[in-house]
């Protein structure tokens, strides 16, 4: 069966690993136009109105013949859609890839089509916005359940970021079904970033891994996954210092069973910007546990900081003895007037980077490190814009491709209805996780 790839919205890593993908498998990619939102009767604009040199990874498709012979391409073949959705225009961006399938099934005739998402909606709150083709006011709840029925009408195959949030990630397969639906975990990429960095706190089993909201499921799985295979690229990097590890499978049956703790805290949200650790608060157990460790926070997005630094905060003052956090959509948004942060000297901050940079609690960083994930456009260069003054390094954004891999080789297996290949057998085309550029400068 023929394959085609195609991206309305990517990182540059994930342009760069796509682009091997598709150079691997022997297939055409190329980019969709997907800057404005068309109205119902127009079609959808299957290519780039112009190349675009600051992203040299994007791959246009000239005029005339070669545009015709492209789409033509598209009949009775196997599609695959992939974006990014996120950041303040996220809700036109959904609609813009619930329109981009629209026209690969409607328009081209794509007998099968796959769907590769990096970022979901999952919403939980009543907040409404307004619709901008109806004029109405929609719910996030209800766009939530609704989403994935409307991308289900035209996608066969569903592949997206896992979420935290159970329901949200229900609705999915309650309309894709569970064969046709696959979620990619970036914990096991935060735990092997933490893995690579603190190594030896790693090996003495110094490290609790907590969720600031005890209404997300905790996989422990693919973090201790994550955290061997961290390991393991230590060894790499280091021959002459390698830590002593008895086999993969031994040593995951291990940590899984001996080495960080696991544990969850309960939250109520007081407003968007503020939240406060629920009734049961931190007790005499966790304190035991987190006595003097360093407490890693996993979360599945952050737009205020509020819930991290919330929790990293109480959990200094109960005796941790650092706290680092580990999420996967960094919104990092622009505080309201009147409801910029207070540091701890009495300024104020106007927005959720320099205010998880800046905050300190007795002169000790709240935060001392941040681990992250370019599922946010250009979340590099508004670091160095707004950490100006502070630790850019304190932000440690990763590379989210390797997440795409079986994602994409799973969506080929699909379509021609086998089963899908074994990890074992996909190549990782040697990413850095650290590096924007994927494969190194």
């Amino acid at each position: 069966m023929q394959h085609n790839l195609l991206r309305q919205r990517a990182s540059d890593d994930v342009g760069h690993l796509s682009n091997e993908f598709a150079d691997t498998m022997q297939i055409s990619a190329w980019d969709m136009h997907a800057d404005e939102m068309p109205n119902r009767d127009d079609n959808v604009r299957l290519f780039l109105d112009t190349p675009i040199p600051k992203e040299p990874w994007r791959r246009y498709v000239e005029k005339g013949e070669p545009r015709r012979q492209r789409a033509e391409s598209i009949n009775g073949s196997h599609s695959i859609l992939l974006s990014t959705i996120s950041g303040q225009r996220s809700r036109m961006r959904e609609t813009n890839f619930e329109y981009g399938l629209w026209g690969l099934r409607r328009q081209w005739n794509a007998a099968k089509i796959s769907a590769i998402l990096l970022k979901t909606p999952h919403d939980r709150n009543e907040r409404a916005f307004i619709n901008k083709i109806t004029e109405e006011p929609e719910y996030n709840v209800v766009i939530g359940q609704a989403f994935p029925e409307k991308l289900a009408r035209y996608a066969d195959h569903f592949f997206g970021i896992g979420l935290h949030a159970n329901e949200s990630k229900q609705h999915f397969i309650d309309a894709f079904g569970e064969k046709n639906c696959s979620f990619m975990d970036t914990g096991n990429l935060i735990a092997q970033a933490v893995s690579m960095d603190y190594p030896d706190e790693i090996k003495a089993q110094d490290i609790v891994i907590i969720t600031p909201d005890s209404g997300n499921k905790l996989d422990r799985e693919p973090l201790v996954d994550g955290i061997v295979r961290g390991l393991n690229v230590h060894n790499a990097l280091y021959p002459g210092n390698t830590l002593n590890l008895s086999g993969h499978f031994n040593e995951r049956v291990q940590l899984l069973h001996q080495a960080p703790n696991f544990d969850a805290l309960g939250k109520e949200r007081d407003s968007e910007y503020d939240v406060h650790l629920d009734e049961h608060g931190i007790d005499s157990l966790l304190k035991e546990k987190i006595k003097d460790k360093i407490v890693l926070l996993v979360d599945d997005t952050t737009d205020t900081m509020a819930t991290l630094i919330t929790a990293a905060e109480a959990l200094l003052k109960a005796g941790a003895r650092a706290a680092i956090a580990g999420v996967t959509h960094p919104v990092l948004a622009h505080y309201k007037r009147g409801k910029e942060k207070e540091l701890e000297d009495g300024t104020k901050v106007g927005n959720a980077l320099a205010y998880a940079d800046q905050k300190t609690l007795n002169g000790q960083p709240v935060l001392s490190r941040i681990y992250t994930f370019r599922t946010i456009p250009n979340i590099d260069r508004r670091i160095q814009q707004i950490v100006e003054n502070g630790n850019r390094g304190k932000f440690r954004v990763l590379n989210p491709a390797s997440l795409i891999v079986p994602a994409l080789f799973h969506a080929c297996d699909l379509a021609e209805g086998k089963p899908r290949r074994p990890l074992s057998e996909i190549p990782d085309f040697n990413i850095d996780l650290f590096n924007p550029n994927c494969f190194g400068s």
